[in-house]
């Protein structure tokens, strides 16, 4: 539910995109304006409409094309489109940015190109966001995490990741990805010390952030001996898993059943997630989830993940022709 002040800001910004457009209705901020009013409205095919009239009428802007590539990766996901406008992106005339804008461009490429499972080229337009500006942390953590996607090293990833944190100990993201990575590493008294910097920070700044991360806090609560922390932290992640709304909600489920102990249940969660076809690759990197190992037993297990990779790769295969035909890769 939006708050008071929320809506407020989101009805004054429809308001004054309302209002330019009367004005020109070519204006590529005005229809950025009202599709970022229904994105946060979460009425997300409304928004589109307008990112696409965006770039009809502004097809060389490099705001419009990463507005469109955003959209597809964090609310209509669709990994071909996201990498297909992150990649006419750079197109454009790249060096006209600064370097932090230049940076973040090529982040926004990398981010793309791993989601689909390009490892070498991700690591390319990595480097290169962080030539134009070592401070990028993103970039920093994204890096790591390709490097991961090629090695499959997890400690080595801990530790680029715990160094990273160490350059901004405030990063509420790099936080939570560094006590993410503990407890995919088993390493669950380190997680809790992450885990429980990260909820302080969170609660300190009033942000309803990453609910997803419930299901590994509570995990490590029980792994640690504190089931009263466990069934809190695994209700709040029932209750996010049931409202969402976004293609995650049944591997969200899978696990939840499976952490029950309820295998027949998990299964059929995870082969109603198997239908979905725009997954990003962190699926396949993070399979082994400490919540996902009492499924793991079941005799259909294996044959649904194997339908899970086979599907990635042939999609991926699919993308790297296509985007090849339109001289994008």
């Amino acid at each position: 539910m939006l708050s008071r002040f929320k809506k407020k800001y989101l009805s004054q910004s429809n308001y004054n995109a309302d209002q330019a457009l009367l004005i020109d209705a070519h204006l590529g901020d005005a229809l950025i304006a009202k599709s970022f009013y229904y994105i946060n409205a979460n009425d997300y095919e409304k928004a589109l409409p307008y990112l696409e009239r965006a770039l009809e009428y502004n097809p060389n802007s490099a705001q419009v094309l990463n507005a469109l590539s955003n959209y597809y990766t964090n609310y209509m996901p669709n990994t071909e489109k996201y990498l297909e406008y992150a990649l006419k992106g750079i197109q454009l005339d790249i060096n006209s940015n600064d370097s932090v804008t230049t940076s973040f461009i090529y982040l926004h490429v990398s981010n793309a190109l791993i989601q689909a499972g390009f490892i070498s080229q991700a690591r390319q337009y990595a480097e290169k966001s962080l030539a134009y500006n070592p401070q990028n942390i993103y970039s920093d953590y994204l890096r790591a995490y390709i490097i991961y996607a090629a090695d499959d090293d997890i400690n080595n990833l801990q530790e680029s990741l715990i160094n990273i944190l160490a350059k901004d100990t405030t990063r509420l993201d790099v936080l939570q990805e560094v006590a993410k990575v503990c407890y995919y590493n088993e390493n669950y008294e380190l997680a809790n010390k992450y885990y429980s910097k990260f909820l302080s920070l969170k609660e300190s700044l009033d942000l309803d952030i990453y609910p997803s991360e419930y299901s590994k806090i509570a995990v490590l609560h029980d792994k640690l001996g504190m089931p009263d922390k466990a069934d809190h932290y695994l209700k709040l992640f029932k209750d996010f898993a049931d409202e969402d709304k976004s293609i995650y909600k049944h591997i969200s489920l899978a696990a939840y059943y499976s952490y029950e102990g309820d295998q027949d249940r998990a299964l059929q969660e995870l082969k109603l997630f198997a239908r979905e076809d725009d997954y990003f690759y962190w699926v396949l990197m993070f399979e082994d989830d400490p919540m996902m190992e009492k499924m793991k037993d079941h005799p259909e297990f294996d044959k649904v993940y194997k339908q899970l990779e086979d599907k990635f790769w042939r999609r991926h295969e699919r993308i790297k022709e296509t985007l090849a035909e339109k001289g994008l890769l």
